[in-house]
């Protein structure tokens, strides 16, 4: 069983997506790792559930680049 997580990378500024190795590989990458949060985990994704959430992070990524979250 494959559980994945999704994270905010504070020096991206953006909420990223992927198993254990990748989160711990980008901690170990940051000079901001004090600040990450792990928002959320899913345990066994189906490939149509994980391709939709993936999708959903960009569009959030893309709005919060863009500033209208912060016009919100």
């Amino acid at each position: 069983m494959k559980t994945e997580f999704i994270w905010y990378n504070p020096s991206e500024r953006e909420y990223q997506f992927g198993d254990k190795e990748q989160y711990i590989d980008t901690i170990k990458n940051s000079n901001q790792s004090h600040n990450f949060v792990i928002l959320d985990r899913f345990p066994n994704l189906s490939a149509d559930f994980r391709t939709k959430l993936i999708s959903k992070l960009k569009f959030l990524n893309s709005l919060s680049k863009s500033g209208i979250m912060e016009f919100i």
